[in-house]
């Protein structure tokens, strides 16, 4: 009677493990309740996972962003958005035209979001010297500029 062998590499013994870069944390993210399309289970998700870097010191903010429009430019800056409509002052209010809050649309929240993209586009083209650029790509991750 033979007996049949299957074929196998025997295991290494020359590879071992190398620690992570970073120490592994549980991405809320991931997780069940973010993938329910609850918007509330989702935006707490997301808020847990950012953890330490919601809050930044006013001072590294301002050295980041640069000095405050004056309130002349901070008025002609507000009549531009209005006149090209990005901007629409009514009985209502001040609100941007074509963006509605995600808790009060009907659509998904990538759609309900959408809008912002242009929203952001044209306010920075009316402060062309901010030293802050804006892309959105959902589909890829940011890069940084540092490297």
């Amino acid at each position: 009677m033979m007996l049949s062998v299957t074929p196998h590499t025997p295991p290494s013994h020359n590879s071992p493990m190398l620690p992570p870069d970073t120490v592994p944390f549980i991405r809320h993210t991931s997780g069940a309740d973010y993938r329910t399309g609850d918007l509330k289970l989702g935006r707490t998700a997301v808020l847990t996972d950012l953890g330490r870097y919601l809050r930044v010191p006013f001072d590294c903010l301002v050295k980041c962003v640069g000095a405050m429009p004056s309130q002349q430019d901070l008025q002609q800056i507000r009549n531009n958005l209005t006149k090209c409509k990005i901007l629409t002052d009514d009985k209502s209010g001040l609100r941007w035209t074509d963006f509605t809050p995600p808790a009060t649309s009907k659509v998904s929240e990538e759609n309900a979001f959408k809008p912002l993209g242009r929203i952001i586009a044209e306010i920075l083209a009316e402060v062309p010297k901010s030293g802050v650029s804006f892309l959105a790509n959902p589909n890829v991750s940011p890069l940084s500029q540092r490297n």
